[in-house]
């Protein structure tokens, strides 16, 4: 099988197969990142944020800024 297709198929941070759904995707470039639920989506665009310094870890740290709804209710 085509190893880009076969990535493209699993979950971005934790390798699950998501080829039979998907919890969210989101575009890198050329690219769909797939990602297999909230926790993983969470810490996939918490990833994305360089803790570099000490506010960003403090923001890391504490609450999420990103939410996401889940049928209907506030997830974070």
């Amino acid at each position: 099988m085509n190893d880009s297709r076969d990535q493209q198929e699993r979950c971005a941070v934790c390798g699950k197969d998501v080829s039979n759904g998907w919890f969210a995707r989101i575009r890198r470039g050329e690219e769909w990142v797939k990602l297999c639920g909230p926790a993983c989506s969470i810490r996939y665009t918490d990833s994305l944020h360089p803790a570099d310094d000490a506010r960003t870890q403090e923001l890391a740290a504490g609450e999420h800024s990103l939410h996401f709804v889940v049928n209907g209710e506030l997830w974070s």
